[in-house]
């Protein structure tokens, strides 16, 4: 009877343990010298008129300053002492950062606290024990298998209509209407297109997906080497205990 309860707690731990690694690999994916990439590919070319490169470098090294420490005066561009943004870009700026910070923490959760309850609950069983073994590597496959279901269903909205899925997207995670901007006048809109998220959305997934992938099938060796080493354990016990030995 204590199987089902058991299995379950295993395919949640590495549900979560899977969000983490996607998490943590999508977040590697924001960095100063991938933004810059973008903006040239995607900013308005009159954008690209009104700053030098160098200035534009400089956006893209000061918005992911800004998103990891909140400090404004990374992205004073020149002699102004002002942002390049308006005080409502700043505003969404900011309100994007703390999203960031959220998403950190979260990481850290589905990686710290999974692993722990799986080392508690295998301390609490014999961790060589092969039917123990059978049931991680069961719930490895389940758990991981329902993260990647679950993105797929997210990618498929996505790839139908991914306006709709950003407007969804903003809405879910902003409880102000700060990032409705116009383009015509709102640089941060001007500077970072729909085609910009779409293209980093794409590099997240590849990238979050390869992590999730990567990390099971190390587990899944991890897994194998153990069950392997606990049969053998298991029959030279087996054949002691009969007093062949």
């Amino acid at each position: 009877m204590r199987k089902k309860p058991i299995g379950t707690v295993y395919a949640l731990c590495f549900f979560f343990l899977s969000a983490g690694c996607f998490f943590a690999a999508g977040m590697m994916q924001v960095n100063g010298s991938y933004i810059y990439s973008l903006f040239q590919k995607h900013a308005m070319p009159h954008v690209q008129n009104r700053f030098s490169v160098d200035e534009i470098r400089r956006i893209a090294d000061g918005l992911n300053a800004f998103l990891r420490n909140g400090d404004p005066s990374v992205l004073i561009i020149g002699t102004d002492a002002n942002p390049v943004f308006s005080e409502k870009e700043m505003l969404h700026l900011t309100d994007c950062a703390l999203l960031f910070s959220r998403v950190r923490t979260l990481k850290n959760c589905c990686l710290l606290v999974p692993a722990l309850v799986l080392i508690s609950v295998q301390l609490s069983r014999n961790i060589r024990q092969s039917s123990s073994l059978i049931m991680l590597r069961r719930g490895l496959r389940i758990g991981a298998a329902g993260f990647l279901f679950c993105l797929a269903a997210l990618l498929v909205y996505a790839a139908v209509d991914f306006e709709r899925f950003f407007i969804f997207f903003h809405r879910a995670l902003f409880s102000n209407e700060l990032w409705l901007m116009n383009a015509q006048r709102d640089l941060l809109v001007q500077i970072m297109p729909l085609s910009f998220f779409s293209e980093y959305a794409e590099r997240i997934l590849v990238y979050g997906v390869a992590a999730v992938i990567g990390a099971e099938f190390v587990l899944e060796i991890i897994l194998w080497l153990l069950m392997k080493r606990s049969a053998k354990s298991d029959k030279t016990s087996f054949v002691k205990n009969s007093g062949v030995l």
